[in-house]
């Protein structure tokens, strides 16, 4: 059924027990889409990776997709719905000291062909979009709006 009008609400995606009892479970509706569009990046030398960066990516990028996607499926009924992560072509085009972003990002390629085979039966697609650059103040601060890095 479409026309439905399309709700969105920030949530920690890595506090599971908060995600239990929040307003996300009273706001989906059987037939429901579930749009991932979280990410944090920062860009170092693969010499200068440190744990804390890498950590908070992929808790952000991966797990916390991981997260709200287990309680989304949870509540779509009989009809499915549809599971949406937002990407990046960053997984398909390589930058010099994108080395942990690069990879978050291919992982969420992995688990949404994981989700769309697994919750097949259910009813549920799993998809991605990978959206090239976008005028952003982090696509800014990476030096991409403008080069030819970016008309790729």
């Amino acid at each position: 059924m479409l026309g439905h009008r399309p709700q969105g609400f920030a949530a920690d995606r890595l506090q599971r027990p908060l995600l239990r009892r929040s307003r996300f479970q009273r706001r989906l509706k059987p037939d429901d889409v579930l749009v991932n569009n979280a990410r944090v990046f920062s860009h170092a030398a693969i010499e200068d990776i440190t744990e804390e960066q890498f950590h908070q990516m992929f808790n952000i990028n991966v797990l916390g997709t991981i997260f709200v996607t287990q309680q989304a499926v949870k509540h779509f009924g009989d009809q499915g719905g549809s599971i949406i992560n937002i990407g990046s072509m960053s997984s398909r085009r390589f930058k010099a000291g994108a080395a942990v972003s690069t990879a978050t990002k291919n992982a969420l390629n992995g688990i949404t062909g994981v989700f769309a085979v697994e919750l097949a039966s259910r009813k549920i697609r799993g998809n991605a979009i990978l959206p090239g650059f976008v005028d952003t103040e982090g696509s800014r601060a990476f030096g991409v709006m403008g080069t030819e890095w970016e008309k790729q």
